[in-house]
C-alpha cells in the first residue's frame, strides 16, 4: 500500500473544499477541522446540544469517535446505546471498541439491556450461547423458532419454495420475510437477478428496471436513470448526472431531480416494469414515456434531446421474453425480499432465511469473537418468529451435531 504524502493530500483536500467537492469521509474531516479551529462554533453546538444520544454506537468509525471526543471535551454529555456483538463494519474503522471501553471512563454509568422484546425464546437462547449473554425473552414460546435445513446450491429455488410453505403454515406474509446472504453476488443469484439486456443507453435503462423491480434498490435505479437520461441530452451540462444524484442547490436542478425520481418510481408513466416482454412491450413503452419526459425537460429547462435519439434507443440485444429473463407467461418471482446481512442491520423481521456457506456457519457457531461470527449473529437476531439456517448438503452431515448443540432444530422440507 502506497503511503500518501501528507502535504500533497492536504493540498488536494483544500482544493476540493474550495469548490465544495468532498466525499462523506472528507465531510467528516471538515467537521472535525471546524470544531478544532472555530471555538465559537464548538461552544454554540455544546450549548445547543448538551446531551447527545448515539444509537447503534458499535458502528462508530474513526472520524465519528474523534468528533465525539471533541464534543465531550467541550462539555457535551454523550450516551451510547449499542451491542458490540453486532459490530460488522470493521472495514469502515468501526471495531466497537469505543462502545466497549466507554463505561471505563470516570463518571460514565453502565446499564445493561437484558430483556429481549423482539424474538421468540429459542432464537434468544441460541444468540445467548453465541455471545455469552443471558438475555431474557419478553415473549412467550410460540410457533416458529430457529432451524437448520440442507440445500443444494443448484436447487436454491426448492429451498425458497419450502421456506414459503412454512411461512404459509405460520401465517407469515411474504412482506414480513427476507432471504439473507453474506455477500452481494449470492444475494443477486438468490434474487434471480440477471444481466441487463439491450445495448448502450437501453441496457442502462434495463438495469434500472431490474434494480427497482427485482432488488427494490430504488437509489441504484435512480442512479442508472440519471446516467441514461443525461446521455440523451444534447450538450448536457458537465457533471449533471453526478449533481442530480447528490444534493443540488440550483432550483432548476432540484426540479429536474424530482422529475427523474418520479420517472424512476412510476412503472406506468415512467420506467416500465421488468415483467414486460423486452422487445415487444417494454422497449416501445419506454420510448413513449421517454419522449414525454424529454419533451417536458426541454420545455421546463431548455435541455434538448440528442438528434441520434432513435439510434441510441435501438432494440438491439432485446428478445421477446420478459426483461428479467424468463418467459413472461411463466415468470413467477419468489415474492421475497433478498438482501445481504449488512443491509438489514437494525431491522426486526418476522422470518429470516439465511443462505450460508460452510465458512459462514463455522464462523457463526464460533461466536462473536470475529467479524464473520458477528455477521452470522446479526442474521440470527433479526428474526422475530422464524429463523432458517440453510446449510450446504456437502457439509450437512459433519455440521449437524454442532448445530443441534447450539440449539438449532433440523427442519423438515416440503
Amino acid at each position: 500500500m502506497e503511503q500518501l504524502d501528507h502535504g500533497k493530500a492536504k493540498e488536494v483536500i483544500e482544493k476540493l473544499g474550495r469548490t465544495g467537492a468532498y466525499t462523506h469521509e472528507l465531510g467528516r474531516y471538515w467537521v472535525i477541522r471546524t470544531l478544532l479551529h472555530q471555538p465559537a462554533i464548538l461552544k454554540a453546538l455544546a450549548t445547543r446540544y448538551p446531551h447527545v444520544l448515539v444509537d447503534e454506537s458499535q458502528d462508530l468509525g474513526t472520524m465519528h469517535k474523534v468528533t465525539l471526543e471533541i464534543l465531550i471535551k467541550a462539555g457535551v454529555q454523550v450516551s451510547l446505546i449499542g451491542d458490540v456483538n453486532q459490530g460488522i463494519f470493521a472495514f469502515a474503522g468501526a471495531d466497537g471498541m469505543f462502545l466497549k471501553t466507554y463505561a471505563d471512563r470516570p463518571g460514565v454509568k453502565d446499564y445493561k439491556l437484558t430483556r429481549n422484546y423482539r424474538s421468540l425464546p429459542p432464537i434468544i437462547d441460541i444468540a445467548n450461547r453465541l455471545c455469552g449473554r443471558t438475555d431474557e425473552p419478553d415473549r412467550q414460546p410460540g410457533q416458529g423458532g430457529a432451524f437448520f435445513v440442507g440445500y443444494k446450491d443448484a436447487e436454491h429455488l426448492k429451498l425458497i419454495s419450502s421456506f414459503k410453505v412454512r411461512l404459509g403454515e405460520l401465517g407469515i406474509p411474504a412482506a414480513g420475510a427476507v432471504i439473507l446472504s453474506r455477500n452481494t453476488d449470492r444475494a443477486a443469484k438468490l434474487a434471480g437477478t440477471t444481466a441487463a439486456p439491450g445495448q448502450g443507453v437501453v441496457s442502462i435503462f434495463a438495469g434500472a428496471a431490474l434494480a427497482r423491480d427485482q432488488q427494490h434498490r430504488y437509489q441504484e435505479a435512480f442512479r442508472l436513470v440519471c446516467k441514461a437520461v443525461v446521455e440523451l441530452i444534447d450538450e448536457a451540462p458537465p457533471g449533471l448526472s453526478s449533481a442530480l444524484q447528490g444534493s443540488p442547490h440550483e432550483v432548476w436542478m432540484m426540479k429536474l431531480r424530482r422529475l427523474l425520481w418520479a420517472f424512476t418510481r412510476n412503472a406506468e408513466t415512467g420506467l416500465p416494469p421488468s415483467s414486460l416482454q423486452a422487445k415487444a412491450e417494454w422497449h416501445p413503452k419506454l420510448v413513449v414515456n421517454l419522449r414525454a419526459l424529454l419533451t417536458q425537460m426541454d420545455q421546463l429547462f431548455g435541455l434538448k434531446t440528442v438528434a441520434t435519439f432513435g439510434n441510441k434507443m435501438a432494440k438491439k440485444r432485446l428478445e421477446d421474453v420478459a426483461l428479467s429473463g424468463a418467459k413472461a407467461d411463466d415468470q413467477e418471482a419468489n415474492g421475497l425480499r433478498v438482501e445481504t446481512v449488512h443491509q438489514v442491520k437494525g431491522e426486526s423481521i418476522d422470518a429470516v432465511l439465511y443462505v450460508a456457506t460452510k465458512a459462514n456457519i463455522t464462523a457463526l457457531l464460533s461466536g462473536t469473537g470475529t467479524e464473520d461470527g458477528r455477521i452470522g449473529y446479526v442474521a440470527l437476531t433479526r428474526a422475530k418468529n422464524l429463523f432458517w439456517l440453510a446449510v450446504p448438503h456437502s457439509c450437512l452431515g459433519e455440521m449437524r451435531a454442532d448445530l443441534m448443540d447450539a440449539g438449532f432444530i433440523e427442519a423438515a422440507t416440503h
